[in-house]
């Protein structure tokens, strides 16, 4: 299932921890799957997501968690950009 484009803007979207959650109405949020075994950390975080220090690129080794920060204009640009550095 492709990204709706409201959520294509985040961080989340790339990360092995995201999973697609639809509503019975239809409505698509991005849960995060860290949240259901760690209390501390948002199940749905506010979106978008411009850096969280717990994102693995789905590519990325399963063992190795990857730091980002994604630097493009539209990140740079949109306040209301979340920053996931902390719990």
């Amino acid at each position: 299932m492709n990204l709706p484009l409201h959520l294509e803007a985040s961080l989340c979207g790339e990360c092995k921890q995201h999973r697609i959650i639809v509503s019975g109405k239809g409505s698509q949020f991005l849960l995060c799957q860290l949240g259901v075994s760690d209390p501390t950390w948002p199940k749905y975080p506010p979106q978008p997501v411009g850096a969280c220090r717990r994102f693995q690129r789905v590519d990325a080794p399963k063992d190795r968690a990857v730091d980002s920060t994604r630097s493009s204009a539209a990140d740079s640009s949109s306040s209301a950009t979340v920053n996931r550095d902390e719990p």
